[in-house]
């Protein structure tokens, strides 16, 4: 299993390309915004979700794009091998 470390801001970024598993946790900060999208979204219409417990797996053919709306949050990406 391999981990990268994401720091968050108002821009999406792209957390995964959608072509394994992923588990994403959300080492500081909470309430992440996120979306499934071939393109990086535009924030102020996207549709989203938002990770309540701090963590949430999302299976394979889901390309995911996070950011935050105020506080700097910090996610932490391990993808399956």
């Amino acid at each position: 299993m391999s981990a990268t470390t994401f720091h968050l801001t108002t821009n999406p970024i792209q957390i995964s390309d959608g072509s394994k598993p992923v588990y994403v946790q959300e080492v500081r900060g909470s309430y992440t915004r996120f979306t499934c999208s071939a393109t990086q979204p535009d924030p102020e219409t996207t549709t989203y979700c938002t990770i309540l417990s701090n963590d949430v797996s999302v299976g394979s053919g889901f390309p995911l794009w996070a950011w935050t709306v105020g506080q700097p949050i910090e996610l932490a990406v391990l993808r399956s091998e």
